[in-house]
């Protein structure tokens, strides 16, 4: 339906009952329209439209009174799966301030760039997954683009082979060879951090947007380390497990693909080694991975 008229439609129905200026709204291709009529009262909702997927408008009448009442909101109507918990919400016929909880999950994979060649990961054992809770987005008169923060909380695997990670004398972290004969061998590091993503959004179509932006990563507490496990020719196991001299906080940029708002990619770089100057061998991290929102 490309174009609802909505006075037109009221005038259809109650013209003998209203004596009111004329009153006209064009909603070019509306998501959903729906009017409910009970007793003496008409009332029509419409959600989204052509330039704005986030409009909503809602009107009511009440013909025996002869009184009018219109309510004119823009909101973001979401995917219908989600938690509706709305902590502060700024109501305009085309603007949006609005705070609240809305759950995005992302698992990715863990690439390291400009690591040292002692430093060899292994790919497919690498890996970040996280979840945003906090939300806070800002829909501004213009409906192609927007800007959002999230919070949440990620968790990093880096899993590494043939060399495995250990403290040095001096205390600094190091890789270095397994002991001749040793099976079952394995060496990782973990981080456990919060996430504050701030992004700009760009609607490419009604259903596709992209969105490039800064995270900023703090450590939680200190649930950092690595864990380092083999097994010697004589059958012993050999666990070593320390705490990583860590950065408490990592910049790094992030770009993404949303479809429907719902699913998408995400590419997010991070010019930053996250050890410390001198305390461990420095890398930089690549992250590549699928993301859904409800």
């Amino acid at each position: 339906m490309k174009r609802m008229i909505i006075t037109s439609l009221v005038a259809t129905l109650f013209a003998a009952n209203i004596n009111a200026q004329t009153d006209t709204l064009v909603v070019r291709q509306p998501e959903e329209v729906k009017v409910i009529t009970t007793g003496d009262t008409l009332n029509i909702s419409i959600e989204g439209s052509k330039e704005n997927p986030l409009y909503y408008y809602n009107k009511t009448v009440v013909v025996d009174t002869e009184k009018e009442e219109v309510t004119t909101t823009s909101k973001n109507v979401g995917s219908g799966l989600g938690w509706d918990f709305s902590l502060l919400e700024g109501r305009n016929s085309t603007a949006l301030t609005e705070l609240s909880l809305r759950a995005q999950m992302y698992v990715g994979w863990d690439f390291m760039l400009n690591n040292p060649s002692d430093m060899k990961q292994n790919w497919f054992k690498s890996y970040e997954a996280g979840i945003d809770i906090f939300h806070l987005a800002f829909y501004p008169r213009t409906i192609k683009w927007w800007l959002s923060a999230d919070w949440g909380i990620v968790l990093s695997q880096y899993r590494f082979k043939d060399n495995m990670m250990t403290t040095a004398s001096d205390g600094t972290i190091v890789m270095a060879p397994y002991p001749d004969g040793s099976s079952s061998q394995s060496s990782s590091l973990r981080t456990l951090s919060g996430g504050l993503t701030f992004m700009g959004h760009y609607r490419l179509a009604k259903e596709h947007s992209v969105g490039l932006g800064l995270v900023w990563n703090s450590k939680i507490m200190d649930n950092c380390s690595y864990k380092t496990k083999y097994t010697l020719s004589d059958g012993a196991s050999i666990t070593d497990m320390n705490e990583l001299p860590i950065r408490s906080n990592l910049i790094s940029f992030k770009a993404e693909y949303m479809f429907m708002d719902r699913i998408g990619l995400y590419l997010r770089y991070s010019p930053m080694s996250i050890f410390k100057n001198g305390k461990a061998p420095k890398f930089n991290e690549l992250n590549v991975g699928f993301q859904v929102r409800f």
